[in-house]
């Protein structure tokens, strides 16, 4: 397999059409398909679906991340079979209602023979519409059979009335700044809104409800009730929100950061100044961007991160240092569960 050399990694993204999307990752500087609703932008993934390849470093171009990722994530040339790329990085446009649905966990899907591992995610959420709204989880009381006869009603318009949904979810209005964990076996659903979505690397969904419409092509979209109910974990924690900048734990100078718990990833989300910092130098990290301007310097290289975007920081990479260009930047550090929190470092 080959090496990757100690540098920033960027990847071509994914577009993948969803009836629930729009056009407003062009924004951000995607290269949309014309005339179809976008709703994900798959940033980075090793998924059979869809395998990330090199944008940057140019010796790397082209070649698949499924050969790669090995070496990024222990800084030495690996054969052995250490599994699956832990992690699928996507960014989400979610304009519409997306299903009303849920994920199974691993022990779920694989009584489901689904050949696909669970699944858990987080959103960071990067814009929302003035309608934009969340269900996270059932209120406390509601059965199977309540959400059975949801999708019993299922023949047509007109749409849910709000006291049903009032009735069955936790609702909610999302705010920029939102970092939402979603756990196995929670009802979920969402719509205007645009985020960063970092996730175990399952694409399995079972899907309740879809709000009576059809799919792209004019039949209504697959629904999976009875897998969906019987992977409910009613007595579960619920979906888990926190708004940035509350503060679990921060460094006593800038930058500053704070650190996301609870999931089968480590997510940090950090605030940098224009005074260079030097990532401590550690376990391969990806680099997910949420406001202003980036510098990257190290040996051998030097970049500008402007926008919505992600960087690959891999594993031997002795020396990064990161900055804003001006006044200040935010960015998450996504790393795999067992690695060591770059916050942590000496």
């Amino acid at each position: 397999m080959p090496v990757v050399p100690p540098l920033p990694m960027s990847f071509v993204p994914y577009l993948r059409p969803q009836v629930w999307g729009s056009r407003h990752l062009e924004t951000l500087g995607r290269n949309l398909p014309p005339n179809q609703p976008v709703g994900e932008s798959w940033e980075l993934s090793t998924h059979p679906m869809h395998i990330s390849r090199v944008a940057m470093p140019a010796a790397l171009a082209g070649q698949g991340f499924d050969r790669l990722w090995r070496s990024a994530l222990t800084g030495r040339d690996s054969t052995e079979d250490a599994g699956d790329f832990p992690l699928l990085i996507k960014l989400l446009d979610c304009r519409d209602w997306t299903s009303i649905q849920l994920h199974p966990d691993d022990l779920q899907a694989r009584q489901n023979a689904e050949g696909s591992p669970g699944k858990t995610e987080a959103w960071y959420v990067l814009h929302t519409e003035p309608d934009a709204e969340l269900l996270l989880g059932t209120r406390p009381g509601v059965t199977a059979e309540d959400l059975a006869a949801l999708t019993a009603n299922a023949a047509g318009p007109p749409p849910v009335p709000d006291e049903t949904l009032d009735r069955l979810f936790v609702r909610s209005r999302p705010s920029v700044g939102d970092f939402i964990l979603i756990r196995p076996g929670v009802v979920h659903s969402c719509k205007g809104i645009t985020a960063w979505e970092i996730q175990t690397p399952s694409d399995l969904t079972y899907r309740l409800f879809d709000w009576n419409r059809l799919g792209p092509d004019g039949r209504p979209r697959e629904l999976h009730v009875a897998k969906a109910l019987a992977s409910v974990r009613w007595a579960a924690p619920k979906a888990v929100m926190t708004h940035w900048p509350g503060v679990l734990r921060e460094q006593e100078q800038t930058p500053r950061f704070f650190r996301y718990l609870d999931a089968p990833f480590q997510v940090e989300h950090w605030t940098v100044g224009t005074k260079p910092f030097r990532l401590p130098p550690g376990p391969m990290r990806v680099l997910c961007t949420i406001r202003g301007e980036l510098r990257l310097r190290g040996n051998g290289f030097e970049e500008e991160v402007p926008g919505i975007q992600l960087r690959l920081l891999p594993a031997g990479l002795e020396e990064c240092w990161i900055s804003a260009r001006t006044g200040e930047a935010e960015l998450l550090l996504v790393m795999p569960e067992s690695s060591p929190s770059p916050g942590e470092a000496g």
